[in-house]
């Protein structure tokens, strides 16, 4: 009995991803064929999720759609890593800014923008940097002025638990892929205009002070 259910389950599953894998499709035809990507045609464009539909199967539909979303954008040469087996986040770098970092034989990105559902009801963007403590600490001592460029208070955390001992800039509001009094079309067109806007104020500053830190180690 509980085989045949399981069985029947995963059919559930299955037809629900064709039906909203055609639906992705037909939302990034639709952004391809525009001349400019627009926050309100990404908005429009997101696919339909159905309360049917498995968490992972939602996380993966939604951070593929925002993948996609975030490479037509005009001048972007993004990169984007999400998790294909129901994980909350996705990473972005942008191709010039990627280069591999190897801390204890792992080889992972110095700093990249993420997108997130965080606990406690949240949704998260933000700028993660790992290991370089001078890079967050130069970053900070700007903090007026990148605020105000932001357009609004961030976020600022120092993760010294973990053992990446990520920092993190990071904007966030209230929501949920399950919530059901909110536009997931709305979600996506908020963690594109975000995550645009965070590159835009941070990622500038960010090639400067690694190449002022650079030439510091060859000086000293």
């Amino acid at each position: 009995m509980n085989r045949n259910r399981a069985i029947n389950d995963c059919r559930r599953r299955i037809d629900a991803l064709r039906s909203n894998l055609d639906e992705l499709e037909r939302a990034l035809d639709h952004i391809l064929e525009a001349d400019v990507v627009s926050p309100s045609i990404i908005g429009n464009a997101f696919p339909t999720l159905t309360e049917k539909m498995g968490l992972d199967v939602k996380y993966e539909l939604y951070f593929g759609w925002l993948c996609k979303a975030m490479e037509t954008l005009p001048d972007a040469d993004w990169q984007c890593y999400y998790g294909k087996n129901g994980q909350n986040w996705c990473r972005f770098l942008r191709q010039r800014d990627f280069e591999l970092q190897n801390y204890g034989g792992i080889h992972i990105p110095e700093f990249s923008y993420d997108a997130r559902f965080a606990r406690g009801n949240r949704i998260v963007t933000g700028l993660v940097i790992r290991h370089n403590h001078d890079l967050y600490e130069r970053l900070q001592s700007q903090r007026v002025e990148i605020e105000r460029d932001f357009g609004g208070t961030l976020e600022w955390i120092a993760d010294l638990d973990g053992d990446l001992k990520n920092r993190k800039i990071q904007t966030a509001r209230p929501g949920s892929i399950l919530s059901e009094n909110r536009n997931p079309g709305e979600i996506g067109q908020w963690h594109v205009e975000n995550l645009s806007k965070l590159d835009e104020v941070l990622t500038p500053k960010i090639r400067i002070i690694l190449n002022n830190l650079q030439e510091d180690i060859f000086e000293g």
